[in-house]
């Protein structure tokens, strides 16, 4: 699984962070469960693991401190 996020943890000396966890369909569906509290849909995201521990929630994001561009919207 490839995690492409501000919110994803760095890795040591401009490597990307590694995960060995091994994870399957339902660890998505169980990291947005457990994120936003609901309930769980069924077997699959009940055995997963969740894929929490590639991200780190504490940093800021950089999106959200930058200033507006204020150039059009790319329409295509």
């Amino acid at each position: 699984m490839l995690i492409i996020s501000p919110y994803a943890k760095e890795g040591k000396k401009h490597h990307g962070y590694i995960s060995h966890t091994q994870y399957e369909f339902g660890s998505i569906l169980k990291f947005i469960e457990n994120v936003w509290g609901l309930g769980q849909l069924g077997t699959t995201d009940t055995r997963a693991t969740s894929i929490v521990d590639s991200f780190d929630f504490t940093q800021s994001a950089y999106f959200l401190h930058q200033k507006p561009s204020y150039r059009p919207v790319d329409s295509e």
